[in-house]
């Protein structure tokens, strides 16, 4: 089920931490992962584990980029009404489920900054997608999900973030196909797709997603 829910404390807590992600009954398949990526030292771009202690950038980001995020996303999240007490209970479960290996929540950070410029969400794919056309779930091993803050759309090594992003997910982690769905607002993420030649196998009418596949 994608998140689309309003931002009641609960569902913070219970469910839209969980961003982009399927329900938590296949989060089992995560478990056994053999190989969890600590982090990734890219050239110009590094990807490390959220965690509790990021709770003041990880806000910062998302709430930089908030009515932009929530309009390209289409997780009903984020909303500027989310307090720092919220965020940071949303960034103990992100670790918490870390830690327990059930799903995966990394933060980008430009080569030199202490800024999040975003976040990567690795996780179980979603099953309930079985209505997409030339979709099967079982094809797949993970679903990653990712958003950035508007302002580093412009930034001067944003050609090689999303080539660094898949070359991370290639050589870090132990899954032979993964899924990346993206909104069909979220312009600057299907740009990046389109000028690495990648196309979008479907399109998922109920969440209004593209379904790309790596590799």
């Amino acid at each position: 089920m994608r998140i689309k829910a309003a931002f009641l404390w609960l569902s913070v807590v219970v469910s839209v931490v969980v961003l982009g992600v399927s329900i938590p009954n296949a989060w089992a398949v995560f478990v056994d992962t053999e190989k969890v990526s600590s982090s990734w030292d890219g050239e110009h771009w590094l990807i490390m584990p959220l965690r509790i202690e990021d709770h003041r950038q990880y806000l910062q980001a998302h709430q930089s980029s908030a009515s932009y995020l929530y309009r390209v996303l289409g997780w009903g999240w984020p909303t500027l009404k989310i307090s720092p007490e919220v965020n940071a209970e949303m960034v103990r479960f992100h670790a918490q489920q870390h830690d327990a290996r059930e799903s995966f929540t990394y933060v980008v950070r430009a080569r030199g900054s202490r800024e999040i410029a975003g976040a990567i969400y690795v996780n179980p794919v979603n099953q309930e997608r079985r209505h997409v056309p030339d979709f099967e779930a079982n094809d797949y091993q993970a679903e990653v999900s990712m958003w950035f803050r508007q302002a580093d759309e412009k930034h001067e090594f944003v050609e090689f973030l999303l080539p660094e992003i898949l070359l991370w997910l290639e050589q870090e982690w132990n899954f032979r196909r993964v899924l990346i769905p993206v909104h069909e607002e979220y312009s600057f993420l299907t740009t990046q797709f389109a000028e690495l030649d990648y196309n979008a196998f479907t399109f998922d009418g109920d969440t209004h997603e593209h379904l790309y596949r790596y590799p």
